[in-house]
C-alpha cells in the first residue's frame, strides 16, 4: 500500500518553509502567478524523507501508514530536486533531508518574525515593531517561545527556547539569510542521555566515512538518529518529537512526555 501524503499535509509542508525548496544549495521559489489571472503555478513537490511503500528510496518498515503519511516524513522540494533525492538514495539520506527541512523551516521563521526597515534590524511581533539597537542583548517572550537576541555590526545572533526546553542558536545576514546555526558549544562537547525505560529499541551501523550511525526508537512516538565519530564524539543528531537540552551539563536528554490528569 502507498501512503500518499493529504492535501492538508502537502500545503502545511510548503507554508512551513515559504514554498521555497528546502535545499539550501536550490532555495527555488515554488510557486507564483500563472498566466491565467484566475490561477497560479506551482512547481514545488511534497516529496517523502523515507518512501511511501516497500523498495521506495529510504523506506524505512518499521514506520506506520500514518507516519509515513505525515507531516514529519514529508519536505518540501521543487521538481527537480525531489527527482534528485530519490534518483540518489547514497547521497540524500534520510538524516541529510531532515537538516533540509529544519534548516528551512527555522528561515521561514525568521523571516516570518523580522522586518528591514532603513538598513536597519527590526523584529515585529503580534504588530509591534521593534528596531533592534547594536550592542545590546535583548530577551523576549514570544507565542509559544523564548527568544534572546544580539546584533553586532550586520549580524543578528538569535537564540530560541522553545516550550519543550529545547533550545536553537543560529546566526542571521541582515537579508535574513542564515549564516550560521550551532550551539553554545561545539557539538563534539554534548552527550546523550535517555531516560529509565524510554528505549525500545537501539541499533547501530559502521558507516562508509568511519562514523557509527545509531537509529534509537523510544516510546511516546520518540525517536533519534545519532551520528558518532570514530571517537565516539557526538557528530550529528536528529530528534523526532521533543529533546530537552542542558546546555549546562551540555547534554541531550530524552525523556517521556508530562502527563497530565484525564478530564472527565
Amino acid at each position: 500500500m502507498r501512503d500518499d501524503f493529504s492535501q492538508k499535509v502537502k500545503d502545511t509542508l510548503g507554508r512551513r518553509v515559504g514554498f521555497v525548496c528546502a535545499n539550501p544549495d536550490c532555495g527555488m521559489l515554488t510557486v507564483g502567478p500563472n498566466s491565467e489571472s484566475s490561477s497560479s503555478t506551482n512547481i514545488g513537490v511534497a516529496a517523502h524523507i523515507t518512501a511511501a511503500s516497500p523498495g521506495g528510496p529510504r523506506y524505512d518498515a518499521s514506520l506506520s501508514e500514518t507516519a509515513l503519511g505525515a507531516v514529519e516524513n514529508g519536505i518540501l522540494l521543487c521538481q527537480s530536486c525531489a527527482k534528485l533525492i530519490d534518483s540518489d538514495v547514497n547521497r540524500f539520506p534520510v538524516e541529510l533531508l531532515r537538516q533540509w527541512k529544519g534548516r528551512a523551516e527555522k528561515i521561514a521563521a525568521v523571516r516570518l518574525n523580522k522586518q528591514l526597515k532603513d538598513n536597519e534590524w527590526s523584529m515585529g511581533s503580534a504588530g509591534i515593531h521593534e528596531v533592534i539597537q547594536e550592542n545590546g542583548y535583548y530577551e523576549k517572550q514570544m507565542e509559544g517561545y523564548k527568544i534572546r537576541y544580539f546584533l553586532s555590526g550586520n549580524l543578528l545572533h538569535v537564540e530560541q527556547e522553545l516550550s519543550n526546553g529545547s533550545i536553537g542558536y543560529y546566526v542571521i545576514d541582515s537579508k535574513g539569510n542564515m549564516v550560521e546555526q550551532k550551539f553554545p558549544f561545539p557539538l563534539s562537547e554534548y552527550s546523550v542521555e535517555f531516560e529509565p525505560n524510554i528505549v525500545l529499541q537501539r541499533q547501530k551501523a559502521n558507516l562508509s566515512d568511519g562514523t557509527v550511525r545509531e537509529d534509537v526508537l523510544m516510546k511516546w512516538g520518540k525517536r533519534a538518529v545519532i551520528i558518532w565519530d570514530s571517537s565516539h564524539l557526538l557528530k550529528d543528531l536528529h530528534c523526532e518529537n521533543g529533546v530537552r537540552i542542558d546546555h549546562i551539563r551540555k547534554v541531550f536528554i530524552f525523556e517521556p512526555p508530562e502527563f497530565k490528569s484525564s478530564i472527565a
